[in-house]
């Protein structure tokens, strides 16, 4: 991919079919939401040659602008590969000054870019659903789903199993465009997954959200930051302190997704932050690693302590370059995966009799299996991870 020049001048704004904001063009209306980087707002896009349609338009401030022509070059790369039903596309993008009647304290010129508007992300999705129940009173807050007082719902169970393959199914093919272009997500969550035609799994999946993408480039030359992935998706080697990772770290989101849709919105690898804080200890000075190493601290009661070889596979520099970690991993004791936070029992819990008794659940829990593993390369790639999927296709699916 090569840098994009931002459009400055009204005559570059019109040669990329987008016209300003003090025109009719754009009507914006409410808020949709706030980012680490944007807003995003709803809107109305008239023009003279075309009839008005509902949009999303999220504006960049000023000084973001040289993280985010990334988040425009990474999305014109994906627009012109080839338009992709499970990707978010974008329609324009432009610099121009904040709408003076949205009260917010920004800078006065940004970076707006233009997509299609859906009502729904996969969290609200799954919300609206109704998946969820409270738990019984007096149940042990860390026994499985105890962790934030609520638990699967009895009797969604066949309705949980096909909706999470279909959203793995779909999430998996926008991967595959998007790893094959030689980029990286980053940021694969339930609030990064739009949904367009709201009616269960026929529902159409959408991967959104570019901001963090970035080229996988090559290990020895392309160096990445580990602080990236929201906690509960972010991959082992993330949280390991690798700067050399690679689409593996997509996959392991997907099967942190995928395993939510199963359990209702619950996730897999929830953090009870005081639990935690308190086992780790960190000092004062260590406060800027406690976010990731708490959810390591999840991660190990999930799944174990990692052997050393795959210590090695995720992080081969780990102690000659991240002393810190290094002490903190070391004053950890091994240990096996514990019942209230292993993902396996917390599957199981949630799927009940369906988990043994469903061919798909059957099927995803070992698809999950695979992913789940500390090992990057030991897991399967988008493409075969997609190829798992469809088979679990239903007839005309």
């Amino acid at each position: 991919m090569h840098p994009v020049r931002l459009p400055s001048s009204a005559a570059e704004r019109h040669a990329l079919s987008a016209w300003p904001l003090t025109s009719p063009t754009f009507t914006v209306e409410a808020e949709l939401g706030k980012g680490s980087f944007g807003v995003c707002f709803a809107a109305t896009r008239c023009s003279p040659f075309e009839a008005p349609c509902r949009v999303a338009l999220k504006a960049v401030p000023r000084q973001e602008l040289a993280h985010h022509s990334r988040e425009v070059e990474t999305l014109l790369a994906l627009r012109q590969a080839a338009q992709h039903p499970h990707l978010l596309r974008l329609h324009e993008y432009f610099l121009h000054e904040w709408p003076t009647h949205v009260d917010d304290a920004r800078q006065s010129i940004v970076l707006w870019q233009s997509f299609p508007l859906y009502d729904l992300d996969l969290k609200k999705w799954i919300a609206a659903h109704g998946w969820k129940a409270e738990a019984a009173p007096g149940r042990d807050r860390h026994a499985p789903f105890g962790l934030d007082g609520e638990e699967p719902r009895a009797g969604t169970e066949a309705e949980r199993i096909a909706s999470a393959v279909a959203v793995g199914r779909q999430l998996a093919r926008g991967l595959v465009h998007v790893h094959g272009l030689g980029l990286i997500h980053r940021d694969l969550k339930p609030e990064n997954v739009l949904v367009d035609g709201g009616g269960g799994a026929r529902a159409r999946f959408v991967v959104a959200d570019f901001g963090c993408a970035k080229p996988a480039g090559r290990p020895d030359v392309e160096r990445h930051v580990p602080y990236v992935c929201t906690r509960p998706y972010r991959a082992p080697e993330l949280l390991y302190a690798s700067s050399s990772y690679s689409a593996a770290t997509d996959v392991w989101s997907l099967g942190c997704v995928v395993g939510e849709v199963l359990c209702g919105g619950l996730r897999l690898f929830e953090a009870a932050a005081a639990e935690e804080a308190k086992e780790l200890q960190l000092p004062a000075e260590r406060e800027e690693i406690r976010g990731s190493a708490t959810q390591l601290l999840v991660l190990l009661r999930a799944c174990g302590t990692p052997d050393d070889a795959e210590i090695t596979a995720m992080n081969p520099a780990l102690y000659a370059q991240r002393p810190a970690l290094q002490g903190l991993i070391l004053r950890l004791p091994p240990r096996d995966a514990e019942p209230a936070y292993c993902w396996r029992q917390r599957l199981g819990a949630a799927l009940g009799d369906h988990a043994t008794s469903s061919r798909d659940a059957r099927a995803l829990a070992q698809l999950l299996d695979g992913i789940l593993r500390y090992a990057p390369a030991a897991r399967p790639t988008s493409a075969q991870a997609s190829d798992w999927l469809e088979q679990l296709a239903p007839p005309g699916g």
